[in-house]
């Protein structure tokens, strides 16, 4: 696209030294404006027309998703014969979809949103569901094209051919490297794969306002440069991939593209997905405005969502918010599982049971994520419902619940790279890959400071109480050795069994030879699995044990002396702090550390008892 950068160039840097400024007239309720595009020859300069419809009147357009790009790099366009201003990749996308003889019509946000009217924008966002929902088709600009793209686009066209080749039976079938070149695709260590993965990690894909753009299209085209290709086409061979493992072979991270697909089925689906939920899975996405990590998924919420878009307003103010419509609004606690570790938080002045949408997680939360085993740790009826109020100032948030314990004795964080491949037949690498030697000490270091405690309360052998708390109680493993369905208590016994052997008995690899530890690749699988399923439990977490001997999973930031305790319609169990505003002052609230996994009292025993004193925590 050099020579597109030397068109866009030559353009009028400043034209409004020549031409007079356009000035946006203001819209009415439910009214947008349109881009005429106004056909032209490749190397003339853009121009356009800006004209104003009722959204219901139902006007046809093409809604156009992008990224703004750089807002510093700029040039000027031409609309209703008066300079406009436009950053870099928005005049390459409408140069890219200009037509040399017909006018196209199109919404782009950034011209057709007077992007100096706070309280235009504000009511414009609120129509973008609307907007993307109305418009004929959506185009999708990922940005100009290079050598990379080109071989991507290539070989993803490959991908949806050898997948409609591919009956709907055998597209879960695991696929091996001999078998790629029987599709047609190329081997494993070429470079059109790496050229794939690069495409996937477009700056497009981050962008948190693009999931409702492509989410609510009644149909979508992909563009990059000069290539084109239907969005229906593009994350099938996205899933194609997935679903046939070959990211097992070439280290793809499909999810930017997988996630999207996946919010048009619950858009297009009956039982369409909450805003908690939405703010969960899309909230590694990026803004340039820490408001629009709320703000760019309203368009996907239900209608009931109650939150107004209020740019005005400190970010702080809009979190605090949206975090007291959430709790006041679903009777549950799930929101405070998506606080996060307080060592990643950046928004300041936040009261610690808000979380900050502006930040990832380290840790994938225990309600939202690949945990498959559901936690009731409120109990019964009469405590599953949370019982919260909040101050004058909305600062502070009062639960009600119980105090199970304190934390006696904390092992080190656990760390692990997000993007994990699991290569079954190459045993030595998913070895070292997963469980390098400084993991290995540290599973052993947790291993000895469970098996210390000697006895559980609950009755358990100590043994099934760690290889069950490593895993957070999930029983998802699955036992590839056995057909059919497996009793859920044997599953991770035997896995952790198979993963002691191959991973902490590498410890001692210098003082054995290495085959009297090696085994079947049965085994090396179990043991794959069961790592694999300690990451959505563990990773970013400690291990933690109390002072009446339970052992759990708590934030990176617990500490000896942290309370555990249990809240009325809370599902996990939370790590609390003592907050005193002086050293020998009583303390009367507390700051929330994070959300906790507690073996032994996730399904209601904390609350089994009917004399539980139950009592009020003030967090702040």
């Amino acid at each position: 696209m050099g020579l597109v950068d030397d068109i866009i160039k030559s353009w009028p840097s400043r034209p409004k030294a020549v031409y007079e400024r356009y000035c946006y007239e203001p819209l009415k309720p439910r009214q947008i404006r349109v881009l005429h595009l106004h056909p032209g020859a490749s190397t003339d300069l853009i121009q356009c027309s800006l004209v104003t419809h009722s959204l219901d009147a139902q006007p046809e357009y093409e809604a156009l998703s992008y990224t703004w790009g750089d807002p510093n790099d700029r040039c000027g366009l031409l609309c209703d014969s008066k300079a406009i201003g436009a950053t870099n990749n928005l005049a390459k996308a409408l140069w890219r979809l200009r037509d040399a003889e017909q006018t196209r019509v199109v919404w782009a946000d950034a011209l057709c949103i007077n992007q100096n009217d706070m309280a235009e924008r504000e009511a414009q966002v609120l129509l973008m569901g609307d907007i993307y929902r109305a418009a004929q088709s959506v185009a999708v600009w990922l940005g100009s094209s290079t050598p990379n793209s080109q071989a991507a686009f290539r070989l993803l066209r490959q991908i949806h051919a050898a997948a409609e080749a591919t009956a709907a039976t055998d597209r879960d079938q695991l696929l091996t490297k001999a078998e790629l070149a029987q599709r047609g695709l190329p081997d494993n260590s070429g470079p059109d794969w790496k050229a794939v993965g690069l495409l996937f990690w477009r700056p497009w894909f981050t962008r948190v306002w693009i999931i409702q753009e492509v989410a609510l299209a009644r149909s979508a085209a992909v563009y990059c440069g000069g290539d084109s290709m239907p969005w229906h086409d593009f994350v099938a061979a996205a899933d194609f991939i997935r679903r046939q493992y070959h990211a097992l072979w070439v280290d793809l991270d499909l999810m930017p593209a997988v996630q999207l697909q996946q919010a048009a089925n619950f858009v297009h689906s009956d039982q369409p997905r909450d805003l908690l939920w939405l703010l969960s899975t899309f909230r590694d996405r990026f803004a340039t405005n820490p408001a629009d990590k709320v703000y760019g998924l309203l368009g996907l919420a239900p209608a009931d969502h109650g939150v107004v878009p209020n740019y005005s307003a400190p970010v702080q103010q809009i979190y605090c918010e949206v975090t007291r419509m959430l709790l006041q609004g679903q009777g549950s606690l799930d929101v405070l599982s998506l606080v996060g570790d307080s060592s990643w938080r950046r928004t300041p002045n936040l009261p610690s049971w808000v979380p900050d949408w502006a930040t990832n997680l380290t840790a994938d939360p225990y309600l939202f994520r690949s945990i498959a085993h559901v936690f009731h740790t409120c109990g019964a009826a009469t405590t599953s419902r949370a019982v919260v109020r909040f101050s004058p100032d909305g600062n502070t948030l009062t639960v009600r619940g119980t105090l199970l314990d304190r934390v006696a004795t904390v092992g080190d964080r656990h760390l692990m790279s997000r993007r994990l491949s699991y290569d079954r037949f190459e045993e030595s690498s998913i070895l070292r890959h997963l469980c390098g030697k400084d993991t290995r000490r540290q599973f052993a270091a947790w291993e000895r400071m469970v098996c210390s405690l000697g006895t559980y309360p609950t009755g358990e052998e100590i043994e099934d109480v760690l290889q069950r708390a490593l895993v957070a109680g999930a029983d998802s493993a699955t036992d590839p050795s056995q057909v059919g369905p497996q009793p859920t208590a044997l599953v991770p016994p035997r896995l952790y069994v198979a993963f002691r052997e191959r991973h902490l008995a590498l410890l001692e690899e210098s003082k054995r030879d290495k085959a009297d530890h090696a085994s079947t690749e049965a085994s090396a699988d179990l043991a794959a699995r069961y790592n694999l399923s300690i990451k959505p439990a563990a990773n970013g977490r400690r291990l933690f044990t109390t002072k009446r001997g339970y052992v759990g999973l708590g934030p990176m930031s617990t500490k000896s002396g942290d309370s555990v305790v249990l809240f009325c319609g809370g599902r996990t169990a939370y790590v609390l702090r003592e907050y005193r505003k002086k050293r020998k002052e009583q303390v009367i609230s507390y700051t929330l550390v994070g959300e906790a996994f507690v073996h032994g009292i996730m399904n209601g025993e904390g609350f089994a008892d009917e004399s539980t004193a139950l009592r009020n925590f003030d967090l702040v």
